[in-house]
């Protein structure tokens, strides 16, 4: 027998930590170089063509990660991706 949740409408101020990897349900081409918008935290990173990715954390500082692989949303908490090291392509953020 399937049993259904009843789930609490999106908000962007949501802060439950359960809603962070329950699934992308907003996103948004990724433009390297700048941030997502006013207080949007992605919390998922698409890669499209592996390689190397920078990614903006939430303190500001940045993290490279190196050969990330393709076709899969990654669950990386960032509000944005460097220009500087990132050479995977078809970069799309989703929260």
């Amino acid at each position: 027998m399937t049993q259904f949740v009843s789930i609490e409408p999106y908000s962007e101020t949501q802060s439950n930590p359960v809603r962070s990897l329950t699934g992308v349900i907003d996103m948004g081409t990724v433009t390297p170089g700048t941030y997502y918008g006013d207080g949007v935290t992605a919390r998922w990173l698409f890669i499209g063509t592996t390689g190397n990715v920078t990614i903006i954390k939430i303190d500001g500082n940045t993290q490279s990660l190196t050969n990330i692989a393709a076709g899969v949303f990654h669950p990386i908490h960032h509000i944005g991706v460097a220009i500087s090291g990132t050479t995977a392509g078809g970069l799309v953020w989703g929260n």
